[in-house]
């Protein structure tokens, strides 16, 4: 008795799908920078003070992480 062959596709589907989802995140990742660059990011602004609230917030409670926001939108500017 004689078997016919078949062929296994599951790894060239597998590869064919990584290779489109790695081509998708590419071009999304060049879109992202597009757009930063459309709304004139500027990555080279030092901001220590709002670095330091953030940072600050993820050891505070919610309660405490509004009066903190609160305060310094009431704040004046240096």
């Amino acid at each position: 008795m004689h078997q016919t062959p078949y062929v296994r596709t599951e790894g060239a589907i597998y590869g064919f799908f990584n290779f489109i989802t790695k081509i998708a995140m590419a071009i999304g990742g060049g879109c992202a920078g597009l757009m930063l660059d459309y709304f004139d990011y500027f990555a080279a602004i030092n901001s220590t003070a709002e670095l330091h609230i953030m940072t600050d917030f993820r050891c505070l409670p919610l309660d405490r992480q509004i009066v903190a926001r609160l305060q310094s939108f009431n704040s004046d500017p240096q």
